[in-house]
């Protein structure tokens, strides 16, 4: 039996690639990790204030919700012909 020694690096990174899954929570975490350390690091090397930074947090492919009721006010000029 070959160890994993014997494998070459390139044939070893393929069967880990595909012998590996991550799931939405692994991936949520690793995000909110990243998020973490990023705002961490502008805060303090940075020197950004915290209150300008924020985590956006859950579904980032989800449409926000609107705001409002939906109708738009127009700044064109209004033409006086009736």
């Amino acid at each position: 039996m070959a160890s994993s020694q014997d494998i070459p690096d390139e044939e070893m990174r393929k069967l880990i690639i595909t012998n590996t899954t991550v799931g939405d929570e692994q991936l949520m975490a690793l995000a909110r990790d990243r998020g973490n350390g990023m705002q961490n690091f502008l805060i303090g090397k940075g020197k950004l204030p915290p209150e300008r930074l924020f985590l956006k947090g859950g579904d980032i492919y989800k449409a926000p919700a609107k705001k409002g009721n939906g109708k738009r006010v127009s700044s064109a000029p209004m033409s006086n012909e009736v």
